[in-house]
């Protein structure tokens, strides 16, 4: 899906086509990826070095997300780079730590502007960076002699941009047309809380191109469905909250698993056990960076018909939770869990946090609880920044 992107953009410019394989290294392919440093999108750009490149970063959207704009972006600096170094590796080494690095790099050596003579000199991280591109070169390109074969991407290959032309939230979009959520998220990840700020200009829309010429036809519709209770006199008023506190939709006709890790497992590796993407599984359980711990639970969603198989998947990887469904207050099970980690005081219970525990499953064993509103009621800020051992105050209907 991405690919196309990327080489239509490289193309346009002139470069290397190989270069399409620097997002593999960068981010996974992942346009949601965040870094500690604070590198987002598919192409990983830093906020200053994406504003300079005229990406538009606010609290409702960040087009470092955005595959399209990220790509016209990387390429430009890409050119940028390559008139400065006229030498690819350089380029891609300072595409990993900024030309300042480099030229540092050169300066210590003498002026030498080989990489592998400048090699010591440059950080730690850029030595593994350069490399790391070249063998996602070589494992792209001679693939097959290695027994390796591509999946057929999950997003649809033809899509259409619609202009969207004054606010507009996902729901309004996916309630009337019966797209799903994440559909529309995994196509528009520049929106940041699944809202369309359009209101001084247009953004665009991506959908599928069935969906495109769907949404063209109930376009009126879609702008007026919950209008004044989403958008009250035509203003944006979502409030600009951290994207990891949004709860995550079940994705349409699946049943949620979990999967406790083991030492030894990486995120990657899980996701190909379930036959889901690593994006998917990243998002479902807020992982940043692929790191995940020891005794985590995390939630996958699989097709409902094959929810057996998969939990025998599970148990043959060796998860003693793959069976657990998620928890109702109709069932015995969810009574008992409840039971073991949470006390009653008057209207309100409280619930203690576990291992692996995070806020969107435990909004999930409270019928009508939803994340923001544990987040509201603990004065928590940060979904991410829950304890094992923390006291959560929860308010059930």
């Amino acid at each position: 899906y991405y690919f196309p992107i990327f080489e239509a953009e490289l193309d346009a410019a002139n470069l290397p086509h190989e270069l399409k394989y620097l997002p593999v290294i960068e981010s996974a392919l992942n346009p949601r990826a965040l870094s500690k440093a604070g590198a987002s999108g598919i192409w990983q750009f830093m906020y200053y070095t994406g504003k300079k490149y005229g990406l538009e970063v606010n609290s409702y959207i960040d087009e470092r997300r955005d595959p399209v704009k990220a790509s016209k972006a990387a390429v430009a600096f890409l050119s940028d780079l390559y008139e400065i170094y006229g030498d690819w590796k350089l380029v891609i080494a300072a595409y990993n730590c900024g030309p300042g690095n480099v030229n540092k790099a050169i300066r210590r050596t003498g002026g030498k502007t080989d990489f592998w003579e400048i090699y010591y000199r440059l950080p730690r991280e850029t030595r593994g960076y350069v490399p790391a591109y070249i063998a996602a070169v070589y494992t792209f390109n001679y693939s097959r002699e290695h027994g390796l074969y591509p999946k057929a991407p999950q997003l649809p290959v033809a899509t259409d941009t619609v202009m969207v032309y004054q606010p507009l939230h996902f729901k309004q979009i996916s309630e009337i047309t019966s797209i799903p959520l994440e559909v529309i998220r995994d196509l528009n990840p520049q929106y940041r809380l699944d809202v369309i700020p359009a209101k001084d200009k247009m953004y665009p829309l991506r959908l599928a191109f069935d969906h495109a010429t769907l949404f063209a036809s109930l376009e009126d519709t879609i702008y007026n469905h919950r209008r004044l209770e989403l958008f009250p006199d035509n203003k944006l008023v979502a409030a600009p909250v951290e994207a990891s506190s949004l709860p995550v939709v079940a994705p349409a006709g699946t049943e949620a698993i979990y999967y406790t890790v083991k030492s030894g497992d990486v995120v990657g590796l899980i996701a190909d056990w379930f036959d889901v993407r690593t994006s998917d599984l990243q998002y479902w359980n807020n992982i940043k960076r692929n790191i995940i711990r020891v005794g985590q639970k995390l939630v996958i969603y699989v097709p409902k018909a094959k929810a057996d198989h998969y939990r025998a998947v599970a148990q043959r990887h060796g998860s003693s939770a793959a069976s657990v469904k998620p928890a109702t207050t109709a069932s015995a099970q969810s009574t008992s869990t409840l039971a073991s980690s949470a006390s009653a005081s008057g209207e309100y219970v409280y619930y203690t946090v576990r291992s692996g525990d995070n806020i969107w499953a435990i909004a999930k064993k409270y019928q009508g609880v939803s994340p923001q509103d544990i987040l509201n009621l603990n004065n928590i800020s940060d979904a991410t920044k829950i304890k094992p051992g923390q006291k959560l105050k929860i308010k059930p209907l």
